[in-house]
């Protein structure tokens, strides 16, 4: 099963947040990075999921990149990653990046301890930040 990165294409970041203020913010400071990525925005994990099953099957168009909230409704992140890791077999499963609106220690324990976690981030995630895990999961194309 093969990402956009190995088939030479723009990288999939998918951003899986209930707030489109969060939606909002990240993608501006996307364009601020001056890194090509293509972005898909969820505010359901459920689309998020569906689509990534449409992608598994397909063997293209898988996410490159994860940028997931923890806390929202129906299905919490920790219950995302679990469904991702059953539907794509461990086969190919992108770098996760976890946000929350407030740090916690169990957040941050369950975050290192988690192998599909690459790192936890209080909101709002700086423009830094971004660009480094960005960058970090060889999603850097300059535009």
């Amino acid at each position: 099963m093969l990402s956009n990165l190995e088939y030479g294409q723009v990288p999939n970041i998918f951003i899986i947040d209930n707030d489109i203020i969060v939606h909002f913010t990240i993608r501006i400071k996307i364009q601020q990075t001056g890194i090509l990525c293509k972005e898909h925005y969820f505010d359901d994990r459920n689309e998020a999921l569906n689509i990534m099953l449409s992608a598994a099957e397909n063997e293209i168009g898988l996410p490159d990149l994860i940028i997931l909230d923890i806390n929202m409704p129906k299905m919490d992140g920790w219950e995302f990653l679990e469904q991702v890791k059953v539907l794509l077999n461990e086969k190919y499963v992108p770098p996760v990046y976890l946000l929350s609106s407030f740090e916690t220690s169990e957040h941050i324990r369950k975050a290192k301890s988690h192998p599909l976690v690459k790192g936890y981030f209080v909101k709002p995630i700086s423009k830094e930040n971004l660009t480094a895990i960005i960058s970090d999961s060889s999603c850097a194309n300059s535009r």
